[in-house]
């Protein structure tokens, strides 16, 4: 887990107060917080990943026939999938794993709905 520096609990509260040095070096402290810790291409080879596996699973959802409701609600199932794994590894919500929790139960009814 990465920990907060002083320096940014430092800044002044008004944005408008920060100098061109504090507002790059934030932007700097952001872009590794935000990764997680991983390095600069690991967290890129990360996105990739994720990227191509919603692209299969996308595409396998174009498969399924669009003459009932099913094909809607299993596009809705893998949107609310993606979204509690969001919530899960990146949100920065406090209530983040109990959104997730809910999400994956709305991913249960809907199987239960479907099949």
């Amino acid at each position: 887990m990465i920990v907060e520096p002083q320096w940014v609990k430092d800044l002044p509260e008004n944005e408008l107060d920060w100098n061109m040095e504090q507002e790059m070096a934030y932007y700097k402290w952001s872009d590794i917080y935000f990764r997680r810790g991983y390095s600069e291409g690991e967290w890129k080879e990360f996105l990739e990943k994720r990227q191509s596996i919603k692209s299969q699973e996308s595409l396998q959802l174009g498969l399924l026939p669009d003459y009932d409701y099913t094909f809607i609600l299993m596009v809705l199932r893998k949107k609310l999938e993606w979204q509690a794994e969001y919530f899960e590894n990146f949100g920065n919500a406090e209530s983040g794993s109990y959104e997730a929790a809910r999400m994956r139960l709305c991913c249960s009814l809907i199987d239960i709905v479907c099949w």
